[in-house]
C-alpha cells in the first residue's frame, strides 16, 4: 500500500494581483486582433495583430516590447517566457509573434518601450477581437437554463460521433466560454479525429437532472435528423466534469456507448454510478498521487465490481510520476504543488497515452 501524505488543494491556478507595468491607452486608430489556440493549459496566445499602426511602426524591433503577466501557477509558468519573439511590418499592419502564453485567464500587458513618438502598448482589456483556433467554431446555446457549446463539423459524411465533453470544477459559471477554453477537453476530439461532433454543456454549480435532460434532448435531436450515430455516443470529463460524466453516463445510460472519466471526482454518488454502468464500455485514469489521495483507489474499486458484475470491457490507468515529466508536470518541489500537478492527468489522457481516446473512438453500442 502506498504512503498517503499528499494535501489536498484547489484546482488550477494562484494569482498574484495586478500587473507591475500599466501601458498608456491605447491609440485610438489601432485595432488589435489576438490569435489564439486551445493547449493543454487552456486558451494561449499565439500572437497579436496591431491595425492602423503609423509607418514608424516598420522599424521596431522584437526587443522593443515588454510583456507583463500577473499568471502564476503550480503548472506550466510562463513568467519570462512569453516576449515578443518577432515582428513584422506591412500596409499599416504590425504583427508580434509571441512567446506563446495563456490567454485565459491571465491579466497582461504589452509594453512598447521603443520610440516614443508612436505608442504600441495595450493591455489585455484593449483588445478589439480574439481569434481562437477550433474553439470559435463550437455555437453557443442558451436553453431551459442550461448553457452549452456544439461543434458539428461542415462538409463532413453523416451520421457522426458525438463526444460529451464535461468541464472541471474551475470552469463552473455562466459564461458559456470557459468549459471549452480551460484545456484541450472539447477541442482535442476535433484534433485528433476531424469528424466529430463535440457537446459541451456548463454546470454553474452542480450536475444534475436539468443539465442531463438538456444532454439527452440534444443528442436525440441530432440523431433523430441524421447528424448524430446513435451507436457511436461518447463521454468524458475531467476532475468535478469526470464526476458528472459518470452521472450522465448513469442518467442516460440507454444512449451511451462508452465513457473515459478522467481524475473522475469520487464519492458516494459517483461511485455508485460508476459502479451500475455494467453494460458500458468505461476506461477510468488517473495519477497514482493525486490531490484526492484515495481517488486511484475508488477508482480500482469500482472497475473491479464491473468487471465481478460481468463487464469486460471496464478498465483503468493510473499514471506513474515518470510520465507526467515530457509534458512539463511533476517537477514542483512543494508537495501541495506537485500533488495538483498530477492531477492534471487529463493533459495525458487527452493526449492519447495508452490509445485511450483510441479506444472510445473505436467503441459501439
Amino acid at each position: 500500500m502506498k504512503k498517503r501524505n499528499v494535501a489536498a488543494i484547489s484546482l488550477g491556478i494562484l494569482a498574484m494581483g495586478l500587473c507591475s507595468v500599466t501601458a498608456n491607452a491605447k491609440s485610438a486608430d489601432m485595432v488589435i486582433t489576438a490569435d489564439t489556440y486551445i493547449a493543454d493549459f487552456g486558451q494561449t496566445v499565439r500572437s497579436f495583430t496591431l491595425e492602423n499602426v503609423p509607418e514608424e511602426a516598420a522599424n521596431v524591433k522584437a526587443e522593443d516590447f515588454v510583456i507583463s503577466n500577473d499568471l502564476v501557477m503550480a503548472v506550466q509558468s510562463t513568467q519570462g517566457t512569453e516576449d515578443v519573439q518577432e515582428v513584422s511590418y506591412e500596409n499599416g499592419k504590425l504583427t508580434l509573434t509571441v512567446g506563446e502564453f495563456r490567454y485565459l485567464p491571465s491579466d497582461f500587458v504589452v509594453t512598447y518601450a521603443g520610440d516614443q513618438n508612436i505608442n504600441l502598448s495595450f493591455t489585455k482589456e484593449q483588445v478589439d477581437t480574439v481569434h481562437t483556433e477550433i474553439a470559435d467554431d463550437f455555437a453557443a446555446y442558451s436553453e431551459d437554463g442550461v448553457n452549452y457549446r456544439l461543434y458539428i463539423p461542415e462538409n463532413a459524411a453523416r451520421p457522426l460521433p458525438m463526444v460529451i465533453w464535461t468541464h472541471g470544477g474551475g470552469e463552473k459559471g455562466t459564461d458559456n466560454w470557459a468549459q471549452i477554453a480551460a484545456n484541450r477537453g472539447a477541442t482535442a476530439w476535433v484534433e485528433q479525429f476531424g469528424d466529430v461532433v463535440v457537446l459541451a454543456p456548463q454546470a454553474s454549480d452542480n450536475w444534475d437532472e436539468t443539465i442531463f435532460e438538456k444532454i439527452r434532448s440534444v443528442v436525440l435531436a441530432l440523431v433523430e435528423e441524421g447528424v448524430v450515430d446513435a451507436g457511436r455516443v461518447y463521454g468524458s470529463g475531467c476532475s468535478f466534469g469526470g464526476g458528472g460524466c459518470l452521472l450522465n453516463a448513469q442518467y442516460n445510460a440507454d444512449l451511451m456507448a462508452a465513457i473515459m472519466p478522467i481524475c473522475p471526482s469520487m464519492n458516494d454518488e459517483t461511485m455508485a454510478a460508476m459502479k451500475s454502468l455494467t453494460d458500458m464500455g468505461v476506461w477510468a485514469s488517473s495519477a497514482f498521487e493525486d490531490t484526492f489521495p484515495t481517488r486511484d483507489d475508488c477508482i480500482y474499486e469500482c472497475i473491479q465490481a464491473l468487471k465481478e458484475a460481468g463487464n469486460e470491457n471496464a478498465s483503468y490507468t493510473f499514471y506513474a510520476s515518470a510520465e507526467y515529466l515530457p509534458y512539463g508536470l511533476g517537477t514542483a518541489k512543494i508537495e501541495s504543488e506537485l500533488a495538483n500537478e498530477y492531477h492534471h492527468s487529463w493533459v495525458l489522457t487527452l493526449r492519447n497515452e495508452y490509445g485511450i481516446m483510441d479506444w472510445l473512438w473505436s467503441q459501439t453500442k
